[in-house]
């Protein structure tokens, strides 16, 4: 297999923040990490939203 990639454009970027405590509603960007930058990281991310799955509580069953 073989490509070619000839955009300066990011095709996918990941957006890492936080509520705004004074505002209700907002969110404050901290850092926003795109694939031209680092594709790795994007693909990583990509790779824990999409497999994510529900955490059990585990609080409630040790008390």
């Amino acid at each position: 297999m073989t490509g070619k990639g000839s955009s300066n454009e990011a095709t996918r970027e990941i957006r890492i923040g936080y509520d705004n405590s004074v505002k209700a509603g907002k969110i404050d960007i901290k850092k926003i990490i795109t694939d031209i930058e680092d594709q790795g990281v994007v693909d990583n991310f990509m790779e824990i939203y999409l497999n994510k799955k529900l955490i059990p509580d585990t609080k409630s069953r040790y008390r």
